[in-house]
């Protein structure tokens, strides 16, 4: 498979794309799409500080001298989903963390919503999405 390594995190772990713009981890020799509901391979990314995630991956992607929007912008908010919807208050706190305004989408949006309410989340974690919600409705 032909494709473009663009951040290593964790000990052999890769984030990287094809060259069809498909988003990818690397693990030990062996390739995870991240498509929808299988974003857990990169749930470590949400670990590091996401503007350096971000611009590690705007660098990398640049200076490969693939366009940047021909292979589409990381998706933040199935990453953040994933996290959210992974019934594990580590990565819902770390998701609300890395969440940006600009991030939310409806399945977002729903999963923030759901969080609310979960028994499994810690009293932290359902008061930082009630949080996010209150201050969405205020744009």
């Amino acid at each position: 498979m032909e494709w473009l390594p663009v951040l290593r995190f964790g000990n052999d772990t890769q984030l990287g794309v094809r060259v069809d713009g498909e988003w990818v981890v690397e693990k030990g020799g062996a390739f995870f799409d991240l498509r929808p509901s299988k974003y857990v391979p990169a749930l470590p990314l949400l670990q590091m500080e996401r503007g350096a995630v971000m611009d590690e991956v705007r660098r990398k992607t640049e200076s490969s001298g693939v366009a940047w929007r021909s292979i589409g912008a990381f998706p933040v908010a199935r990453l953040l989903e994933t996290a959210l919807r992974s019934r594990m208050d580590f990565w819902a706190a770390r998701a609300i963390e890395w969440m940006e305004p600009a991030d939310v989408d409806a399945d977002l949006l729903d999963a923030l919503q759901q969080i609310q309410e979960a028994r499994w989340a810690s009293q932290f974690v359902r008061g930082q999405a009630r949080k996010v919600i209150r201050a969405l409705a205020k744009q």
